[in-house]
């Protein structure tokens, strides 16, 4: 996999250019077209948000400086976290709960609990007559996926979270937050909002490469095994950068319209996490 990586792509800082050099390259005997397309499809959405940004260089950590500036904390906030899969929102949000004291937002779901989840801790459990019984006003999410079940984020676990901290951390995708955030102002929730887009502090291939290689072990149904040894599946990699990726910039556009406060946050240096968050 490391060989098809550095070899169907080249991506890499230009101090000459100031910013990130993208440059495809092509291998017909790999058959790896989809990864190139993938990759130039993520890249090419940091380029357009950088754009929107009117930010000099594609550069995370110029999206989060600029971002970081448009944004502060004054009070009771939440934090909605999302990024692209194997992005390390997972180690992000341990740092803000175990480092710096934040309460866990646990969502609620109909579908059955998987390995080893516990209820209260990962998600909270119910049945489906259940969630339709919660009334639609203290949702402030709600989704349902054919063959999984519910899933809603409830006004009550919101206000459980703060009475245990001023400072409460989610995760989901950005167009469940950017309802999350939409709902809260319509409630005149007394919080801020701010949603918190992960970015790699590599260029996109490279770091996917080592998260990668490190989430399959732990999940080797993502493993193909083929005629030429085993892949990682191909749909994993799709839904874990390239076009899906670019969808998500552009609800980050929108959501920027609408006065939901938007920033992005660089995986790296999570010690210092506090400091770059304003707290």
């Amino acid at each position: 996999m490391s060989e098809v990586l550095s070899s169907v792509w080249q991506n890499e800082w230009s101090p000459e250019q100031n910013g990130y050099s993208y440059s495809p390259v092509y291998r017909p005997d790999l058959d790896h077209h989809f990864l190139v397309e993938m990759a130039h499809a993520w890249s090419n959405g940091i380029v357009e948000m950088a754009g929107f940004l009117r930010a000099q260089t594609p550069s995370p950590y110029e999206l989060e400086s600029i971002t970081a500036g448009m944004n502060s904390i004054t009070g009771p906030t939440v934090f909605g976290i999302a990024g692209p899969g194997a992005v390390g929102k997972g180690t992000t949000m341990d740092a803000m709960i175990h480092g710096m004291g934040m309460t866990k937002f646990i969502n609620t779901t109909t579908r059955d609990p998987r390995g080893n989840e516990v209820h209260g801790e990962d998600y909270f459990f119910m049945s489906n007559e259940d969630f339709r019984r919660i009334n639609p006003a203290d949702l402030l999410t709600s989704d349902f996926k054919p063959g999984r079940g519910y899933y809603g984020q409830t006004v009550q676990e919101l206000d459980s979270c703060l009475t245990q901290s001023d400072l409460v951390v989610v995760e989901q995708n950005p167009a469940t937050l950017v309802q999350f955030a939409q709902n809260m102002h319509r409630l005149n929730y007394p919080a801020d909002f701010q949603l918190i887009y992960i970015l790699p502090p590599d260029p996109m291939v490279l770091h996917l490469y080592s998260r990668l290689s490190q989430r399959v072990l732990s999940e080797p149904e993502k493993i193909e095994q083929t005629h030429d040894g085993p892949s990682i599946n191909q749909d994993y990699l799709v839904s874990t950068m390239g076009h899906r990726q670019v969808l998500e910039f552009l609800t980050l556009k929108s959501a920027y319209d609408a006065g939901v406060q938007v920033r992005f946050l660089v995986n790296d240096d999570l010690d210092q996490l506090g400091n770059r968050l304003g707290l």
